[in-house]
């Protein structure tokens, strides 16, 4: 199932501070990420988009549905989880299980639980657990409800890489998924569209496709002295912008990345695709 995003003249002030304005947005995608800096705008836009505070200007409608207007059957049509999510309550894990099992999907329930190795969790109470396990309570709880969108702000932090890379391949198989992140990689590696946002404004919006289209390389180099090799006259490497071990280039072929690669100049190299956009490297496509 596709989601139908669109927004028009959309705005989020608080007092005198503006912390999201995003002109116009048409998305139909299955998964959509929206990455940005601390402070860009994305859970500001995550809250309105799940319908817990409107916007002061503006409009917003997924699947034909303005939640923040239609409370009552957005929390039917979304569920969401929000970063931070421990919560100081003497509830246990096992009352929390059990009432999504009731009402949403019982037996994908139990395969998290299972997937995720939460059985010793059941009967802790939500106060005591740490970040990384609230986190995976959360998750149950917002996968599992059927709803038809899911909205995750930050998913996959507090997660160690295995369980990061679990939650990955359900929200591939769960489709129709908003989640916001700070990283390049859990946005290119899951999304079919990304939204960079940069002080609440919409800084590129297009699918992953669009992403990687241009000449600009990301070169992975040992800090210090793997610079002199990109530096270097005859090389016929231009660098954009360079970020401790990460540099940017623009190259008109790959021959002298897979030389410098193969003498051990550089650890290597990728299509760049978000670090492009935050290296202000669009306009050199």
């Amino acid at each position: 199932m596709a989601i139908r995003l669109e927004v028009r003249g959309l705005e989020k002030t608080y007092g005198k501070i503006r912390a999201l304005r995003i002109e116009s947005l048409e998305i139909e995608s299955k998964i959509i990420a929206i990455i940005g800096p601390n402070g860009s705008g994305k859970t500001t836009f995550l809250t309105i988009a799940a319908g817990l505070s409107y916007p002061s200007k503006g409009h917003l409608e997924i699947n034909g549905l303005i939640p923040y207007k239609e409370r009552e059957k957005a929390l039917k049509e979304i569920s969401f989880l929000f970063e931070k999510p421990k919560l100081p309550l003497p509830v246990k894990v096992r009352d929390v299980v059990g009432l999504v099992r009731e009402l949403g999907d019982s037996d994908g329930v139990e395969q998290f639980i299972n997937v995720m190795n939460m059985g010793m969790l059941m009967d802790r109470n939500l106060y005591d657990l740490s970040m990384g396990e609230a986190q995976l309570v959360g998750l149950l709880t917002a996968l599992y409800m059927k709803s038809s969108v899911v909205i995750l702000d930050e998913p996959f932090a507090h997660l160690d890489v295995r369980r990061g890379g679990i939650l990955a391949g359900i929200l591939k198989d769960r489709e129709a998924c908003i989640y916001t992140t700070h990283s390049p990689w859990d946005a290119e590696s899951l999304a079919d569209y990304i939204i960079v946002l940069d002080d609440g404004e919409i800084r590129w919006s297009g699918s992953r496709s669009e992403l990687y289209k241009g000449n600009i390389i990301e070169v992975y180099i040992e800090p210090g002295n793997g610079l002199q090799y990109i530096k270097s006259e005859d090389s016929g490497i231009r660098l954009l912008t360079c970020h401790g071990y990460i540099c940017l280039v623009q190259v008109e072929d790959f021959d002298s990345l897979e030389r410098l690669y193969k003498r051990g100049d550089i650890n290597g190299f990728k299509k760049a695709g978000v670090r492009k956009i935050y290296a202000n490297a669009l306009g050199n496509d």
